[in-house]
């Protein structure tokens, strides 16, 4: 008797003949496994992931195991067993079938990138096997390449061709389009820092009539999510803790070269330093912390400074050999006077020999 069991990417499919079932509390016996139709994995590397066992009882939960653990190897995309049953003894016959393998991959459409450009950003090899996954990140990361360059509109697509040997031809076709530039960046809402000051603190820049020639005016929205975030930093270290940053509102313009941009601050008021203290594992007088802080009463507040001294105190400790010690500034904000005080919280931690 011979019976199939089959399993697709979504289901399970068994069918267990009565002839298999236990009769006179007999069990079947796996006489022999065999593995068939693999060609580039080799035949060792599939049954070391088979469970089921020759001169061991036969199991159908057992089969169930086994399929799905070949083909979380990631080389397969259909997996048929068959069972060759005599009197009380079971041949399995695992039917292997392959992914296809790349066998090139081609690019068209690229004219003002070269081919080894985007290569450099492609990790698809010939050779390797087809991971339909794999290629939709591919296209994402020529896109990001050409948006990088200017090319914000740049479309990259991808079609698979057949070829012998169950090998697949991979072509990244590319649209272009035209180069856009930023045209204009423009701040709302900003009264307390002026906007060329604010730009110069940006790694996104407004194009010139340049260019076209460099990357200058290119948007980026990875590196632009950044800058979002400097504009937030920059106004803290201006006093301003309450400060909040709209979501950028950006515009192309009709005839799809420029991009102007538009950001709302809400700046709210500026704040300046009040007292300090220090609390917790004190090593020293705290007239010795305080001559290693740069921030001072009655300056405006400043995030980085702040920062800056936190790594000063810490200094003391590890100079002492508390490598894990650990400073927390703890502030208190009196909104009414719009003065933080701050009281610097200290744990040595172990002593590090």
């Amino acid at each position: 008797m011979i019976v199939i069991i089959t399993i697709t990417l979504t289901a399970f499919c068994y069918h267990i003949p009565s002839a298999l079932a236990e009769e006179n509390n007999v069990q079947p016996i796996v006489r022999k496994i065999k593995i068939e139709k693999n060609r580039r994995v080799e035949t060792e590397a599939i049954r070391r992931m088979i469970l089921s066992q020759e001169k061991k009882p036969f199991s159908a939960e057992t089969i169930a195991q086994d399929i799905e653990r070949i083909f979380q190897m990631g080389y397969f995309e259909n997996i048929e067993v068959y069972q060759e049953t005599t009197e009380n003894e079971v041949q399995l016959i695992y039917i292997i079938t392959e992914k296809p393998s790349v066998n090139e991959v081609k690019y068209e459409g690229h004219d003002e990138l070269s081919e080894d450009d985007i290569k450099e950003v492609v990790d698809i090899k010939p050779y390797s096997i087809l991971d339909e996954t794999k290629l939709v990140k591919n296209a994402e990361k020529i896109r990001e390449l050409y948006s990088q360059k200017g090319f914000y509109l740049a479309e990259v697509n991808y079609r698979l061709i057949q070829e012998n040997d169950n090998q697949i031809n991979v072509i990244f076709s590319i649209a272009e389009n035209k180069k856009v530039a930023i045209r204009t960046i423009q701040f709302i809402g900003n009264h307390a820092l002026e906007s060329e000051l604010i730009k110069s603190f940006l790694q996104t820049k407004e194009g010139d009539a340049l260019s076209f020639m460099s990357s200058g005016g290119n948007f980026q929205p990875e590196i632009f999510d950044i800058d979002v975030m400097r504009i937030s930093h920059l106004y803290f270290d201006h006093g301003y803790i309450h400060v909040k940053v709209g979501k950028p509102v950006i515009q192309m313009s009709p005839d799809l070269k420029y991009l102007d941009i538009f950001i709302t601050i809400f700046e709210g008021e500026q704040y300046f330093v009040g007292n300090f203290d220090f609390s917790g594992d004190l090593l020293e007088k705290k007239n010795v912390y305080s001559e290693k802080l740069t921030l001072k009463t009655k300056y405006v507040f400043n995030r980085s400074m702040l920062s800056q001294d936190m790594l000063s105190l810490k200094r003391i400790y590890e100079d002492q050999g508390y490598a894990y010690a650990n400073v927390s500034p703890l502030t208190n904000i009196d909104e009414k006077s719009r003065i933080i005080h701050v009281n610097y919280q200290f744990e040595k931690g172990e002593k590090v020999y």
